[in-house]
């Protein structure tokens, strides 16, 4: 019957100590009742970014988009700097210039026989406020991948030019089956007339010109931008980044055609009073500096200590609830000095419960 009771504690020692496994309570060489998890964030102290891109603009005004000009005539540019108010939200400065082009041309199929083409340079500084989504990703660093949002006002500078000679000063004639000549189109042209091509380069000043009547019109506005795009932090420093902006101006003279463009040539009466606007596309680099705070938390998990049989707690000395190694080296020592009440299988079962929880090299040999 001892034996019996005997085994029933030994195997309740194993299932315990197996629970215990399970639990991951006892997997470590010492075992500990608690583990200390360190966590690691950051508060930006101080943001800025200083860039440069490229990209095209596109004029929305009173003439179609004119996509024949070189690709080096249409690129613009962006210079900007960036100041963080707080780890999200920048305030900046940037300058954007660039040249809008407008086209529209005629041939015998048109109610209004119209052949106009326009080169606008712009130069437009800005401040603007930023917002750039993922401030605090990375424990209060940004993100690999950061969009961004912006809206601004800018002051524009623009100057409206027009391709209406060829290289050697002779003016385009635009005839309705679709070429262009040296002469107007007449009966007594027809077999004299030469052919041109347009070279593309603006030099008749529209505002001089004075086709419409306008006189010297402002070439500056204000206008209102606001932009989307995505930075990627491809390092701490280096970022590239992609977006676009819509800038909506003040003005209807971006291509030199208004709603009084045809008051004296009906050629030209294919204007509307809607101020113009440009839209730019652009890719770029630009360099962050981020200085931040290192916090760092402590959190503390205490872990459970498996349930001590009723039968071993007389060997728990210092009634901790645990069966140290100390203390299973003493119980075998008053066993063999014959100081120990208890028999050689109740040691042996100490034994047994004690190295089921250890790692092998440290488990007590009896």
């Amino acid at each position: 019957m001892k034996k019996c009771h005997q085994l029933i504690v030994f195997m309740c020692s194993v299932l315990c100590a197996l629970v215990c496994f399970s639990h991951g309570t006892a997997l470590s060489q010492e075992p500990a009742d608690s583990v200390t998890i360190e966590t690691t964030t950051y508060r930006i102290t101080k943001y800025y970014q200083v860039g440069a891109s490229t990209g095209t603009l596109r004029l929305f005004g009173d003439l179609p988009y004119d996509i024949n000009p070189s690709l080096a005539q249409r690129l613009g540019g962006e210079l900007y700097f960036n100041y963080g108010i707080t780890p999200s939200m920048t305030l900046g400065v940037a300058l954007i210039t660039g040249s809008l082009f407008g086209e529209i041309r005629s041939d015998s199929s048109s109610e209004v026989f119209s052949n106009i083409n326009v080169k606008t340079p712009v130069v437009a500084p800005q401040i603007r406020l930023g917002y750039h989504f993922g401030g605090h990703f990375r424990k209060g660093l940004p993100g690999t991948i950061q969009p961004w949002v912006y809206a601004g006002v800018q002051w524009l500078f623009f100057k409206p030019l027009a391709d209406m000679v060829n290289s050697d000063g002779i003016p385009y004639h635009y005839w309705s089956d679709g070429t262009i000549r040296d002469q107007p189109e007449n009966i007594e042209n027809i077999g004299t007339a030469a052919f041109l091509n347009r070279n593309y380069i603006y030099d008749t000043d529209l505002r001089s010109a004075n086709l419409d009547g306008f006189g010297n019109y402002p070439r500056n506005a204000l206008a209102f931008p606001v932009g989307a795009g995505i930075d990627l932090n491809v390092s701490n420093l280096l970022t590239i980044s992609f977006g676009t902006s819509w800038h909506y101006t003040l003005t209807n003279h971006l291509d030199n055609i208004t709603e009084k463009s045809g008051e004296n040539n009906p050629a030209r009466a294919i204007g509307n009073k809607n101020n113009d606007s440009f839209l730019m596309f652009h890719l770029g680099l630009s360099f962050k500096h981020i200085e931040a705070d290192k916090s760092t938390t402590r959190s503390i998990i205490v872990l459970p200590t498996p349930r001590l049989p009723e039968d071993f707690k007389p060997f728990d000395v210092n009634e901790d609830g645990v069966i140290q190694r100390e203390e299973v080296l003493r119980a075998i020592n008053e066993f063999f000095n014959g100081e120990s009440p208890h028999s050689a299988e109740m040691i042996q079962l100490l034994v047994d419960f004690f190295n089921v929880q250890q790692p092998k090299d440290q488990r007590i040999i009896y």
